[in-house]
């Protein structure tokens, strides 16, 4: 048999309906074809082989090509579903069966059996290595063995970059993922406070100007005490009233400028008929009456 291709394998997906599938590669006896069935619906992926006769069965062996029936009836699987897949693969035995005698003659069939499964051998060698890893044709000096197994380890290359080592633990890269989130968590929150800090600065810069531009108006306003809304001219409260030295009032101002207390206190002395009146009092409004012991306070804000 001549081969026109190396095809050694097929791959089919499910859709609920087919148990049909042809294999479009030589094969000498059904026991050459391997199947299984992969759920590539979760993930990873779950192979299930199959058991030929039982699962499966196959037609075609000697011939060019071939058809795989799945499933049988008795089969623990359904029919292929959707979103499923069947792979079939010629996985010949590396046995030679033909014995050939000293001074016979060289039949042409049995022959070409032993080269045809010869080249059988070859394909399924090379369909298991082209899912291997490998190197670059052009790199040299790093071998792909693995060292032995140790739980949950990642293999990595050691510092010559030409062999495979055990590496660190999913454990320990969990934890190292946990300590980089934290820094990541730490630098963000150091930069939420620095632009607190910078907002903070700029509020009390502001409350300072604030506080400033009122110490400048308070100062401003310095004798500017207003008796009456026409009243434009400088000056404390006592000096506008026109109170005289002798008018018999004593007269203390308290935070001039400001929030002004004025206390007048009437000096009556100790003879009843020494005790001031309003006539005797010059420039203070009629309708504030002077009584012995008085004591008036007055608050007024300034200007």
């Amino acid at each position: 048999m001549a081969f026109s291709t190396d095809k050694n394998r097929e791959d089919y997906s499910g859709n609920d309906a087919a148990t049909s599938f042809p294999l479009r590669f030589p094969f000498q006896q059904d026991a050459d074809v391997v199947a299984i069935i992969t759920n590539t619906l979760v993930t990873p992926n779950v192979e299930y082989p199959l058991v030929q006769g039982v699962d499966y069965s196959l037609t075609g062996a000697g011939e060019s090509s071939g058809t795989l029936t799945f499933p049988l009836a008795g089969s623990a699987y359904p029919v292929l579903p959707t979103g499923w897949t069947l792979t079939a693969r010629r996985v010949p035995g590396m046995t030679q069966e033909t014995d050939f005698q000293p001074g016979d003659g060289v039949p042409a069939e049995p022959l070409e059996d032993c080269l045809d499964r010869a080249i059988m051998v070859c394909l399924a060698l090379q369909e298991q290595i082209n899912r291997c890893l490998a190197l670059p044709v052009s790199y040299s000096g790093a071998t792909l063995s693995v060292p032995s197994p140790v739980a949950n380890a990642v293999l990595t290359w050691n510092g010559s970059a030409n062999a495979l080592v055990n590496g660190p633990t999913t454990t320990q890269i969990s934890s190292a993922e946990g300590f980089a989130q934290a820094a990541q968590t730490a630098e963000t929150n150091a930069e939420d406070a620095e632009l607190a800090a910078v907002a903070a600065k700029d509020a009390a810069e502001g409350f300072a100007a604030a506080a400033a531009d009122s110490a400048d108006e308070a100062a401003a306003a310095v004798g500017t005490v207003m008796i009456s809304a026409t009243d434009a001219a400088s000056g404390y409260l006592g000096q506008k009233l026109g109170l005289a030295s002798n008018s018999g009032l004593l007269v203390s101002t308290l935070n001039p400028g400001g929030n002004e207390v004025l206390v007048f206190r009437v000096d009556i002395g100790t003879d009843p008929d020494q005790v001031p009146t309003n006539a005797d009092i010059p420039d203070v409004p009629a309708s504030l009456t002077v009584a012995a012991n008085l004591v008036l306070q007055a608050t007024c804000g300034g200007a």
